[in-house]
Formats: C-alpha cells, sequence, structure tokens
C-alpha cells in the first residue's frame, strides 16, 4: 500500500509539473522568474528563510531510521533510503515550486493561501484544482500509511 501510494502521489505531482510547463494554451511565462516581491528577501538568505518554513512540511524521512532492525543489511540500505529518499523528494518539490513560478508571478504567489490550486486553475480551471486536491489526498494518505506502519 504504502510503495503503491508512494508512486501514485509522484506520479500526480509530475503530472501538474507536466500540465504546467507544457500544457496547451501556453499560460506560463519564463519572464516570472523575474518577477519579486516587495519586502521579500532575496538571494540566498531569502532561500534559506523559505527553507526553514519549507522543512515543517517533510514529515516521514526520520520513520526509516525507525524501521531498521526490519531492514536486510541496514547498515547499506538505510544511508541509500535516507539520501536517496531527501534527493527525491527535494527534486520534486524545486519542480513543483518551479512550476508554479513559471504559471504565476511573485506577487501572485507571495498572495495565495494556495498557489498550486491557483497555478493549476489558470492551466485547467476546475479540472486543475481537482487535481492537486486528489495529490494532496494521495499525500495524506501516504504519510499516514507511512508513519502507522
Amino acid at each position: 500500500m504504502q510503495l503503491s501510494l508512494t508512486w501514485l502521489k509522484g506520479l500526480l505531482i509530475l503530472t501538474i509539473v507536466g500540465s504546467c510547463f507544457f500544457g496547451v494554451g501556453g499560460h506560463g511565462s519564463w519572464h516570472n522568474f523575474q518577477t519579486g516581491f516587495p519586502n521579500a528577501r532575496p538571494g540566498f538568505s531569502g532561500f534559506m528563510v523559505a527553507l526553514v518554513a519549507a522543512l515543517w512540511a517533510y514529515n516521514g524521512w526520520n520513520d526509516v531510521s525507525q524501521l531498521a532492525g526490519e531492514v536486510k543489511n541496514p547498515q547499506r540500505s538505510l544511508p541509500i533510503a535516507l539520501i536517496g529518499g531527501v534527493a527525491i523528494v527535494g527534486m520534486l518539490y524545486m519542480l513543483t515550486n518551479a512550476a508554479i513560478q513559471y504559471i504565476l508571478p511573485a506577487s501572485a504567489i507571495a498572495t495565495a493561501d494556495r498557489p498550486a490550486i491557483d497555478a493549476m486553475r489558470v492551466v485547467a480551471g476546475g479540472y486543475g484544482s481537482l487535481l492537486v486536491s486528489i495529490g494532496m489526498a494521495v499525500s495524506i494518505a501516504a504519510s499516514f500509511v507511512g508513519s502507522a506502519l
């Protein structure tokens, strides 16, 4: 169940990213990456402030170490799982944020309650919003199943 939900979650994220970058209608612009928001911290310091807030959303990577007794060859498998997992999640996170930034300028993202839903609404209307909602439900279910195990 965990493996299926994880693959489904990744597929939904890649579908959202692909829809934003390659969706029909040319809704996005590379110019959006050059937009800013007044009073925002630019550069590396702004990235680090945003990273602190984003890391609160990453729950689950720490659950891997609790399963060490159930894994064959944990000395080899756990570092691969931890490093690989963080790398994959980081890549998906950056791709998703880049896709949202491609569709929405920084000012719209900063004032939005749900930027991913807003971006997908621009790309695919109500169906885009539904896709993000389904992705969130699958993500919550996968986290619950992983933590319960």
